[in-house]
């Protein structure tokens, strides 16, 4: 099986949870918990680390992982907040959602970099953009399976 399609199999079970149903701070956990061991499943298969840089590379990994699951929650609120929004859309609401979710993408990435610049000093460059890519593959079809379920701004009628 590619790999790819690997990852793609728990994001579908994680995401088949309603974007309409506002989730309580126990369910947010639970589908961050069970996603964190399923993901780091995939991460360990695909980085293929040698016994010494493993060590380094997990202290440097469950550093990010606590950062990303952080905004993993506002974007899951986020997502949440514009649900309920989106039949009776303002400007204001629009304005302040839109900022949102740029800046939660914007601090993604300076995550990312952050995390890059860390594990490059710990592992082999080759291995850290590895990890980067990897980490963009599955934000990436993350995000656009929520953008499947979510409607576009006027497609839903009032």
């Amino acid at each position: 099986m590619n790999m790819k399609k690997i990852f793609l199999i728990p994001i579908f079970i994680l995401t088949s949870i309603s974007v309409f149903a506002q989730p309580t701070k126990d369910e947010v956990a639970y589908i961050q918990s069970i996603w964190g061991m399923e993901k780091k499943d995939i991460v360990k298969k695909y980085m293929t680390l040698t016994e010494d840089e493993s060590k380094e590379f997990w202290i440097v990994y469950d550093k990010y992982e606590e950062s990303r699951k952080e905004l993993g929650k506002e974007r899951i609120n986020t997502v949440y907040d514009y649900s309920q929004n989106i039949k009776d859309m303002t400007n204001e609401k629009a304005e302040e959602l839109g900022l949102k979710m740029l800046s939660n993408q914007t601090r993604f990435l300076e995550l990312l970099n952050i995390t890059y610049s860390q594990l490059k000093a710990v592992i082999p460059q080759l291995k850290a953009v590895q990890f980067i890519q990897l980490e963009n593959y599955l934000d990436l079809i993350l995000r656009l399976k929520i953008m499947e379920d979510l409607p576009l701004i006027g497609e839903i009628k009032k």
